[in-house]
C-alpha cells in the first residue's frame, strides 16, 4: 500500500465531514446516518392528496477521491411519511 492510498480513505472522511457541517449550516436536517438531507421548509410543501402522507425532499451526498480529482455526487432524495401515529392506525381500523 502506497503513502497515497492510505491517505486517500481520511481525506475523504474529512471531505464528507465538511460537507455535512455545510449542508447543515445551510439549514437542512439530517436524517439518518447515510448523508441524507432535508429541507425542513419544503417539507410540508408537498402534500399527497387524499391521504395523510407528506414528502420530504431532499438530497444524499458523498465525496469520492479519484487518481486526479476529487468528486462530489449529489443526488435526490425523497421520504414519505404517514401523518398520523401507528396507534391511531390501528384504532381506526
Amino acid at each position: 500500500m502506497s503513502k497515497m492510498e492510505g491517505t486517500g480513505n481520511t481525506v475523504t472522511q474529512i471531505l464528507n465531514v465538511q460537507v455535512k457541517k455545510t449542508m447543515s449550516n445551510m439549514g437542512f436536517l439530517e436524517i439518518g446516518r447515510n448523508a441524507k438531507f432535508y429541507d425542513p421548509k419544503e417539507i410540508n410543501s408537498f402534500p399527497v392528496k387524499n391521504e395523510d402522507l407528506n414528502v420530504w425532499r431532499g438530497y444524499k451526498t458523498s465525496v469520492y477521491l479519484c487518481p486526479k480529482a476529487a468528486y462530489l455526487l449529489v443526488d435526490f432524495s425523497s421520504r414519505v411519511l404517514r401523518m398520523e401515529t401507528a396507534l391511531d392506525f390501528l384504532f381506526s381500523n
